[in-house]
């Protein structure tokens, strides 16, 4: 079977290309491993992925090597996604209790769980984004749509505060 590999990154300084199309990290990486032993290096200065690794993580930031495993990315994103859903369910509660049951409740406390609540949806939007990716995983700062809706997010966070 065929596996798919993806061109993520240049090596940087320090490391160095061999006689056998391999970088050397000679203090980066422990022993010395090209590209994390989950690549190979194609030419000078650049590591194909193997299947399932990375070297971009959350944000637009390229480590030196093939060192981010995908799926552990997507499993540490779920339980921040299960650990974050009672947050959006208190936010929806107190919500309703302000407009509902407590309508004389003061705007500036209607304001912040509004905000939060925004907030906690695009947290959520992000989280999703990133455990449901196909191939690699999106990263803030590179793909428009998942920088824009954590860009809200983070607004609103400091709308709040």
């Amino acid at each position: 079977s065929e596996r798919k590999e993806h061109l993520l990154h240049f090596c940087n300084q320090g490391i160095n290309m061999t006689s056998n199309n391999t970088c050397t990290f000679s203090f980066l990486s422990p022993g010395g491993n090209h590209c994390s032993e989950n690549g190979v290096c194609t030419e000078f200065n650049k590591c194909l992925c193997k299947a399932g690794w990375t070297g971009i993580g959350d944000f637009a930031v390229s480590s030196l090597d093939c060192d981010l495993n995908l799926k552990s990315i997507r499993i540490l994103w779920s339980i921040a996604l299960v650990a974050h859903v009672p947050t959006l369910l208190l936010c929806l509660y107190y919500l309703y209790y302000m407009l509902l049951v407590l309508p004389s409740s003061k705007k500036e406390t209607l304001l912040f769980v509004c905000g939060v609540l925004v907030c906690s949806i695009c947290y959520l939007t992000v989280a999703f984004s990133k455990i449901t990716s196909s191939e690699k995983i999106p990263a803030i700062g590179l793909e428009t749509g998942i920088t824009v809706v954590f860009s809200i997010g983070a607004g609103f966070v400091w709308f709040v505060a």
